[in-house]
């Protein structure tokens, strides 16, 4: 874990979490909610994977976000009010300690994105899983 992302992870979660010697490459399989308002507060998201671990790290676009692992298969991470002051699409990615147990596959997962409309966009883009 790169220095200052230690005091990124909060709160120690819920039920066991791994704590391998050599982490294994996290997965996301899916986020929620996937589309956020722009202008909206600190927000909570919800990511379940794989191969997640005590010390995983999310990343939201290259920046490491306040992250509480529950378990070996669901992390959330906070999307503050600063991030999503403006519209765009964010890129998340999961982080393990390094080393990991098969370096060809790297210590990131793959990347899921948050979309943020425009706060004048449609009702219907408010805040959708």
């Amino acid at each position: 874990i790169l220095p200052g992302v230690a005091a990124q992870r909060k709160d120690p979660g819920l039920g066991p979490v791994p704590d391998y010697t050599l982490s294994p490459t996290p997965g996301i399989e899916t986020i929620a909610p996937r589309t956020v308002l722009q202008g909206t507060p600190d927000t909570v998201v919800t990511l379940t994977g794989v191969n997640f671990v005590t010390r995983s790290v999310v990343y939201v676009d290259g920046e490491p976000a306040k992250t509480m692992v529950d378990s070996a298969t669901k992390i959330r991470f906070v999307l503050t009010g600063t991030t999503l002051a403006g519209a765009g699409k964010l890129e998340v990615v999961v982080k393990n300690p390094t080393p990991v147990a098969i370096p060809a596959l790297g210590d990131a997962s793959n990347p899921a994105h948050v979309l943020v409309p425009f706060s004048f966009s449609t009702e219907l883009a408010r805040n959708k899983d």
